[in-house]
């Protein structure tokens, strides 16, 4: 009745929008994702030594395999290349994993079998920019700390992926 909808409306009159708390847990949580990528980025770049053998040879396969035909004309492989040019720290790092994450990203709305090719494609580049972040956390801190940051960054991806699913869902849109 007319009488309740007045009610309900007047007891919910100070509750906020669902989507503003949606984007506000959002922005919250991507925030704090950079945070803690660049307190781990400022905690380890002190212990860095030059770049290491294996992480040249990350960034050449990761180079490697930008030229797979299904991804070497994409818009994700100048802006990568630029950051591999560099010296990198996990902050560098992880502005190429988001990239990639973001081309994946506009792949995942098509069907056809060449975007989810060039998905498996970028799949691999992201496993091999993880290894290279993994990789500077073992060589920067083989002690409890080095050790304590890499559990924390994979656990930060898990827990960011899950919102990342949240985010793509029917209750954000």
């Amino acid at each position: 009745t007319g009488t309740q909808r007045n009610e309900i409306r007047g007891a919910l009159k100070d509750t906020p929008e669902i989507s503003k708390v949606l984007d506000e847990f959002s922005g919250r949580t991507k925030q704090e994702f950079r945070d803690m990528i660049d307190t781990l980025d400022n905690a380890f770049a002190i212990k860095l030594a030059p770049e290491s053998e294996a992480i040249g040879a990350l960034k050449n396969q990761i180079a490697q395999d930008l030229e797979n035909p299904l991804i070497k004309n994409s818009a994700v492989k100048p802006q990568v290349l630029e950051y591999l040019s560099k010296p990198m720290g996990l902050k560098e790092w992880q502005e190429a994993r988001t990239i990639i994450d973001d081309e994946m990203s506009a792949l995942s709305r098509y069907s056809d079998v060449q975007a989810r090719y060039a998905t498996q494609a970028l799949k691999g580049v992201k496993g091999l920019i993880d290894e290279a972040m993994d990789g500077i956390l073992d060589a920067a801190g083989k002690d409890a700390n080095g050790w304590q940051a890499k559990t924390l960054l994979q656990t930060a991806r898990k827990d960011y992926a899950k919102f990342k699913e949240l985010e793509q869902s029917d209750l954000f849109k």
